[in-house]
């Protein structure tokens, strides 16, 4: 698959706003290219079980070695995902990157797990405005999350962090600990 570079850079220089509408054509426009882009790598594994890490590393902005992507992967522009070496998605993960999403070595993600990396104002005239705001997130080495957990923006899980499946992550979670819960609290120092 090819890709319009000079429809991502201007996808690009959007996000790198302070703020920015959410529904700006030129973003809308490459999240139409990266949902083909998606489609087209979930289809391939779903029919046929070939799992296309070529056209990831076209659509991510790394990856890594022996990565295991499973299908119904999707991801908002693709450019700010980073991979590391030996991450496993399993299915139905979503990465909402409108910021960094960084993503360690022996990275293991349960299913049906979203990494949301928009911030929405809580003012009701900010809002009607359409304007948003994206935080990075940062999942280093050895991190695992169970399924059906969410991690919102601004978000760093610490090295051998665990996440327990269900969780909604909204603070930085220390390396080496076990949080869960809505919102995830420290559970245990592992």
């Amino acid at each position: 698959m090819k890709f319009d570079n000079k429809l991502m850079n201007a996808a690009q220089k959007i996000l790198h706003q302070k703020e920015f509408k959410r529904q700006a054509p030129e973003l809308l426009q490459w999240q139409a290219v990266v949902d083909q882009a998606c489609a087209q790598y979930n289809q391939q594994i779903n029919l046929n079980r070939k799992y296309d890490y070529a056209l990831l590393r076209q659509l991510l902005a790394t990856v890594g070695t022996d990565p295991f992507v499973e299908s119904n992967f999707w991801c908002a522009c693709g450019f700010n995902i980073t991979f590391g070496d030996e991450v496993f998605f399993n299915h139905d993960v979503i990465v909402n990157d409108y910021a960094p999403v960084t993503f360690g070595n022996q990275i293991n993600i349960a299913p049906r797990t979203i990494f949301e990396t928009l911030v929405y104002p809580q003012a009701v005239a900010e809002r009607n405005q359409g304007l948003v705001t994206a935080k990075p997130i940062t999942v280093e080495d050895g991190v695992w999350i169970g399924a059906n957990t969410t991690i919102t923006a601004g978000v760093t899980l610490g090295k051998n962090a665990i996440i327990a499946a269900g969780s909604v992550v909204t603070t930085d979670v220390p390396p080496q600990t076990l949080y869960a819960g809505n919102p995830a609290r420290l559970i245990k120092h592992l």
